[in-house]
């Protein structure tokens, strides 16, 4: 009942329906795994996300081990995970459910992976300029081409001109659009 509220009062604030999919996904996954045996959410205690904060080490550990291999996730992505737990338990003691947060205690977040542990080579997250450069004329030029060829009628490469510009300079990724 406590996640359906999170996930419904986050839907309100920021109507982000991405995040919303992934904070109950991870938040009842970390609960079904974690929290067993917990009924009320001021049950949970600094043992539990130490518990947890290990687990994600070790989905790190399994892909830093064999970055080939697409078994286990990024250091980034554990503290990703950890950050929507956190601001699950920091909706509760909002609510009051819960008095202290047991996510911001200093000896459990020391237990998470490094951020950077992980990444592969090839795990770049943005552009140079140049390839920034290059990618954007190249969607230029086929814009060109589809105008004179098509007109009014060249609504797919335009559009496709303008998501290239957008994702190139504003550092979105496509998920969030």
């Amino acid at each position: 009942e406590a996640i359906e509220h999170f996930v419904a009062d986050k839907a309100k604030l920021d109507g982000s329906g991405n995040y919303c999919d992934m904070a109950e996904r991870v938040v009842q996954q970390w609960a079904e795994q974690h929290c067993q045996g917990i009924e009320y959410v001021d049950e949970v205690a600094p043992r539990h996300l130490e518990h947890y904060a290990a687990y994600l080490d070790r989905r790190v550990q399994a892909r830093a081990g064999d970055p080939e291999n697409g078994a286990g996730i990024s250091g980034r992505t554990a503290h990703q995970y950890y950050g929507l737990v956190r601001a699950f338990l920091t909706h509760c003691q909002k609510w009051e459910w819960l008095a202290e947060n047991p996510a911001i205690v200093e000896r459990v977040k020391e237990k998470l992976p490094d951020e950077s542990l992980g990444q592969t080579a090839g795990g770049q997250q943005f552009w140079s300029p140049r390839e920034r450069r290059d990618l954007c004329d190249y969607a230029d030029e086929r814009a060109r081409e589809a105008i004179d060829a098509e007109g009014l009628d060249a609504r797919t490469e335009v559009r496709d001109r303008a998501l290239v510009y957008v994702l190139a300079y504003t550092g979105a990724r496509v998920g969030e659009l």
